[in-house]
């Protein structure tokens, strides 16, 4: 529910897909066990540990701000982990510059079971580790995933095509963090005026060319060149880069290019970021 959580959208609720649909069915087999207790809008804020240092229970505070303590008799499991909205611990972790690149509920994704666990001695692992995929930026700051590109190209700063746009969109985001790890911070998506207003990709909410335009993440030229070429460069730093760029589209790797159309000259440009929908990390 990228839309409604991240943009305040108005979202159909009465039928649940994707994750929600997941939670709404361990919810019902809950429920059928007869055993669990659901307590809703109540966070864990600390493990209990014995004498010994085994963690035996969690305190809780409810929605009303009273504390309980919950013991258990086998164990603890957290089934939690994401921190992709704790900008101190995406910096410690990731060497993101951000927390706004997520598709999660700005709400969530807090951090709180990994702070948790580093205070009672935990071994964490695979914390920098996302599932990471292109992502669309908004004039919010936010960025919302970017999948099913069917036209256009995918550079890095120096105006390069560095991966087939046609992967995966997780190891298409892999790719990204790679070029970031050798210095290139930003990417561009660059196609054609085929579609007219429409982005060539799949994005929720659908990117609007007017307002992205408004807030200077719509660019256009008459050819790609051009784009390079402006007072701020976007798709690389120099022209000479960039005039390299059809002839590379025809090279490996392949991707969803399509042929470019006299009728349809102009070159627009968006940025994009490396977003991640979801994080986990692992305790031992």
């Amino acid at each position: 529910m990228v839309a409604a959580d991240q943009f305040g959208l108005d979202v159909d609720r009465s039928t649940l897909d994707g994750g929600q649909a997941w939670i709404a069915r361990m919810v019902l087999a809950l429920d059928a066990t007869g055993c669990a207790d659901l307590l809703l809008s109540t966070r864990a804020d600390r493990l209990v540990q014995d004498e010994s240092g085994r963690v035996t229970g969690v305190v809780v505070t409810d929605s009303a701000g009273a504390e309980m303590r919950i013991g258990a008799r086998g164990g603890v499991l957290l089934a939690a982990g994401g921190f992709e909205r704790a900008i101190e611990l995406r910096k410690r972790w990731q060497d993101m510059p951000t927390a706004d690149w997520s598709s999660s509920h700005p709400g969530t994704g807090s951090g709180d079971a990994v702070s948790m666990l580093e205070t009672v001695g935990a071994a964490l692992d695979l914390l920098d580790q996302s599932w990471w995929c292109p992502a669309t930026q908004f004039p919010n700051g936010h960025a919302a995933f970017t999948l099913g590109v069917r036209s256009g190209i995918i550079v890095e700063d120096q105006g390069r095509r560095f991966a087939n746009e046609m992967l995966p969109y997780d190891q298409m985001g892999r790719a990204m963090r790679a070029q970031m790890a050798q210095g290139n911070e930003k990417f561009w998506f660059v196609f054609d005026e085929r579609f007219g207003a429409e982005l060539p990709a799949i994005c929720v909410p659908v990117p609007g060319r007017d307002e992205l335009a408004a807030a200077g993440l719509w660019h256009t030229a008459d050819t790609v060149a051009d784009l390079a070429r402006r007072e701020e460069p976007v798709v690389g730093r120099s022209p000479e880069v960039n005039s390299r760029l059809p002839e590379r589209r025809r090279r490996r790797p392949n991707g969803p290019r399509g042929p470019r159309r006299r009728t349809d000259p102009r070159s627009p440009a968006l940025p994009l970021v490396p977003g991640r929908p979801a994080h986990g990390s692992r305790a031992r």
